[in-house]
């Protein structure tokens, strides 16, 4: 089995300057002189320094202004110089990686995103697939232990999920990994459990009627679990940008920002596109959030 080396560069490291300076941490901390993956963890930035998650005095994310796209140049550089042999991205939407291909001499190879039965991101799937990037499903079978809450969605408890897999006589997961290769992802299950690690390989030696993967696209919910909360709620940024637009000339980090949160919140969409629809007729003459509403209901 060959292993991969895959690092991630996180949302205070997006400044061009500090992007090769967090790939030669990461090779260092790895011991390694090359990765084989790196990619741009979040197509936002958050405020450089020490503080990996910069919060101010009412626990809101505080925001770079640095552009993705400035990012990904560096990113390129870092292929340039051999310190990664592929470049990637994760989280980002089809208008974000259409942005990048504008510039991109090196074309990411992989959009890693959450893909599961409850939300299963087939257009971006045939977006990515058109312009030959893979996309990568994390959270695949679900909600990770590190973040699960109550409400966070379950597909493996879905009654289809269950039926199938007495159908093919496979577990749950197998049927839901089956699936997502089937849909021409590459997910990458999280297990400790020796069994089930052997279960999540096991996948190859059968395949699922074009009925019975149809009929687990009609799973869909469009319902997230991972909307970087990292104890502070989605909508706490997206009050900040919104209060940001009301009272002040909206720019380029405004718009940004927006459009890349537009990716996480797909499942919060009833109230915010209330919020969003309001500050839209009361900036209906700023292109720049005009994009930004768009971007949010498409």
């Amino acid at each position: 089995m060959t292993l991969c080396n895959i690092g991630i560069l996180w949302n205070t490291y997006h400044k061009a300057e500090l992007v090769q300076q967090a790939l030669k941490k990461t090779l260092s901390d790895m011991q390694l002189e090359y990765l084989d993956l790196y990619l741009i963890h979040w197509p936002f930035a958050f405020k450089e320094g020490g503080d990996l998650m910069p919060k101010d005095e009412n626990d809101r994310f505080i925001l770079s202004d640095v552009d993705y796209v400035e990012t990904w140049k560096a990113m390129e550089k870092c292929v340039e110089l051999g310190l990664t042999k592929s470049i990637g991205v994760s989280n980002f939407n089809s208008e974000q990686i259409q942005q990048l291909l504008k510039v991109a001499t090196v074309k990411p190879v992989t959009n890693q995103v959450e893909c599961h039965p409850y939300l299963t991101q087939n257009k971006l799937i045939a977006f990515c697939k058109e312009r030959d990037i893979v996309i990568t499903a994390y959270c695949p079978l679900g909600s990770p232990n590190s973040i699960a809450n109550a409400e966070s969605p379950a597909p493996l408890k879905d009654p289809k999920i269950q039926e199938l897999a007495k159908k093919y006589n496979k577990s749950p997961a197998q049927i839901v990994l089956r699936y997502l290769i089937q849909h021409g992802t590459v997910p990458i299950p999280k297990s400790s459990n020796k069994k089930r690690l052997q279960e999540n390989i096991d996948i190859f030696n059968f395949e699922l009627s074009e009925q019975d993967v149809a009929a687990i696209d009609s799973l869909n919910r469009n319902a997230r679990i991972c909307t970087l909360n990292y104890n502070i709620h989605v909508r706490s940024l997206i009050n900040v940008l919104c209060d940001l637009m009301l009272h002040t000339e909206p720019t380029e980090i405004y718009r940004r920002s927006i459009v890349n949160y537009r990716h996480s919140t797909t499942t919060h969409s009833t109230t915010d596109a209330a919020q969003h629809t309001q500050l839209q007729t009361q900036h209906h003459n700023t292109p720049n959030y005009k994009h930004s509403t768009k971007a949010l209901q498409q």
